[in-house]
């Protein structure tokens, strides 16, 4: 029961249309909802012998982007996962150079009318003094791409394995969507 009476947007044409398997809520609330916060762990993959994650650590965050390219607030942070394997102060693991070089990042795919998720990385490394740092844009997932299967309401896990770069992202601060009266 809403105690309010929220707006509400939809594509008539793609409802008439069928497009819509189920028509709730988050297909027609105009706020639309942000997705859960993803979670990670380390792997440690022989078939990758390089390990950029030594001697840094990661959260991450995800961002839906709805049919009408709508962005959803970021997600709240993800688990700050830990390496399975002890560390030395120089970084290395012995005798195992390929241990805890992924981390496996799942996050939630939304419903249908969810096209894309943007993933965002944040890294403490010993270059940031253990200063918090700002989140990076580093991956968009296309649901729509034909080469990657991803079914709607499931789980996709993204295989990081540090090499990556990243662009600034907007609204990292803003925990809610805003609409204007």
């Amino acid at each position: 029961v809403r105690l309010f009476n929220p707006p509400y947007q939809i594509n008539l044409q793609k409802a008439k249309d069928g497009d819509y398997p189920i028509i709730d809520l988050q297909v027609i609330d105009a706020i639309k909802y942000p997705p859960s916060p993803p979670t990670c762990v380390y792997v440690s993959d022989p078939t990758h012998v390089d390990n950029k994650l030594r001697r840094k650590l990661f959260r991450f965050r995800v961002q839906f982007i709805y049919e009408n390219s709508e962005e959803t607030a970021w997600s709240l942070w993800s688990n700050l996962a830990l390496p399975s394997q002890s560390e030395f102060i120089s970084g290395n693991n012995w005798p195992d150079s390929s241990a805890d070089n992924r981390l496996d990042v799942t996050f939630d795919t939304g419903p249908n009318v969810v096209k894309k998720i943007n993933l965002a990385v944040q890294i403490y490394s010993e270059n940031t003094g253990g200063a918090e740092t700002e989140f990076g844009l580093f991956f968009q997932l296309d649901k729509s791409d034909p080469n990657v299967v991803i079914s709607d309401n499931s789980t996709y896990t993204y295989q990081f394995f540090g090499n990556v770069s990243t662009k600034p992202i907007s609204n990292a601060s803003k925990n809610y969507d805003r609409l204007p009266l």
